[in-house]
């Protein structure tokens, strides 16, 4: 046995191994593909539907509101949304959505209701300090309905509320619907060849290194 290649053979197999296992490491990042946008929705019409398959990763995004002046006896919460997400069997999961205004206006969204098509992150997110996340993992093959309105007490209310946050006629931008995408990469792909190369020199080696030499035959010479 050769002690000092088999060191090396061992060493070169490990290195191998570890360089070919990077290989596999991989990044998730995730895409928002839109599955349908409404526009210019009046607070009667701030509604929207769309068809998907289960185990999709459905997101509600809107418009998030502008707040250039107080409200009347407002506190530090201003502006209070909830959305509602009727999934294909009839069942509704509540996602309550609180705008503070700071600087910029942040957000937090609490879970009010959990229905059974729709599979929802907890938490959900918080203002400024987490994920913001309105929807959830569909449970169900078929369409998924929102409804989005301020929080108030009777409709004039709510229409009023609505003026306030998209001046001066309370039409909401945009309503959307997205299905999120995982892209999956493998950012060190190109080392496996690397590793398999390295960790087959090492092989051989550490073979060469724990083979035993031949013995040697011995010349004797022939008497007649």
């Amino acid at each position: 046995m050769k002690t000092e290649p088999l060191a090396l053979g061992i060493i070169l197999l490990l290195a191998g191994v570890i360089v070919s296992s990077a290989s596999f490491q991989f990044t998730d990042t995730e895409e928002y593909a839109p599955v349908v946008r409404e526009e210019r929705l009046s607070v009667e019409d701030w509604n929207t539907s769309a068809s998907f398959v289960v185990n999709d990763r459905l997101f509600v995004a809107f418009t998030g509101p502008g707040m250039d002046s107080p409200i009347p006896n407002g506190g530090e919460v201003d502006v209070i949304y909830r959305v509602n997400i009727t999934d294909p069997q009839g069942d509704n999961s509540t996602f309550r959505a609180d705008f503070r205004r700071e600087e910029m206006p942040e957000l937090n969204v609490t879970v009010e209701r959990r229905g059974t098509g729709l599979i929802i992150d907890d938490p959900v997110g918080n203002f400024g300090d987490g994920p913001v996340s309105i929807g959830g993992v569909a449970q169900y093959d078929g369409v998924y309905k929102v409804h989005l309105y301020p929080i108030g007490g009777t409709v004039a209310a709510r229409a009023q509320m609505a003026r306030y946050i998209y001046p001066p006629d309370g039409i909401l931008p945009y309503l959307e619907m997205d299905v999120v995408i995982i892209n999956r990469e493998y950012p060190m792909r190109n080392y496996l060849p690397v590793g398999v190369v390295i960790a087959a020199v090492g092989a051989v080696i550490s073979v060469w290194a724990t083979r035993k030499p031949k013995p040697k035959r011995s010349k004797t010479a022939r008497v007649r």
